[in-house]
């Protein structure tokens, strides 16, 4: 098992969600991946066939819920405003800011997924977070069901808070 990225401690107990162990940190309750992950290794993984496999959660409706939350949250807290979606799949999280008064876009790595998204008619970049390029500032960043999925999920943090 993996030390916990967050407060260095060891794992408690490993489960696997598709096919991927994730440990549960003894001293901060942290849940974490627990395999080390390659940048090469991960954009493999969902520039092939991650959303074939995988992402028919993103496509039958069942987060609207929870892309209200988090919208819910970031109204209360800053307004409404602009909005950077890393890892937005179908586009449907930027398609319900938008409905509700945000001017969002979106970064995607896998290409099914925005060819999913083409009649959203949304703003989608495809890459990778570090290959996005803008001079914009962003009234927030969501990160919704990404950060366990990435190699490194404090720098990704640390990018978006530096560049956007």
């Amino acid at each position: 098992m993996r030390i916990c990225p967050y407060c260095h401690s060891s794992g408690k107990f490993k489960i696997n969600v598709y096919d991927r162990p994730f440990g549960r940190c003894l001293a901060c309750d942290l849940i974490y991946q627990g395999r080390e992950a390659t940048d090469d290794e991960v954009l493999a993984i969902y520039r092939g066939k991650y959303f074939t496999n995988c992402g028919m959660d993103q496509v039958g409706g069942s987060r609207e819920k929870l892309y209200d939350h988090v919208l819910d949250i970031l109204e209360k807290r800053n307004g409404i405003g602009s909005l950077l979606d890393v890892g937005t799949g179908c586009g449907h999280f930027i398609v319900r800011a938008q409905q509700k008064g945000w001017r969002a876009k979106g970064i995607e790595l896998s290409s099914h997924a925005i060819d999913a998204a083409a009649k959203e008619r949304v703003d989608i970049f495809f890459g990778t977070l570090q290959e996005y390029r803008t001079n914009e500032r962003f009234d927030a960043v969501t990160l919704i069901n990404v950060l366990d999925h990435t190699a490194a999920p404090w720098h990704e943090i640390h990018h978006c808070r530096q560049q956007y």
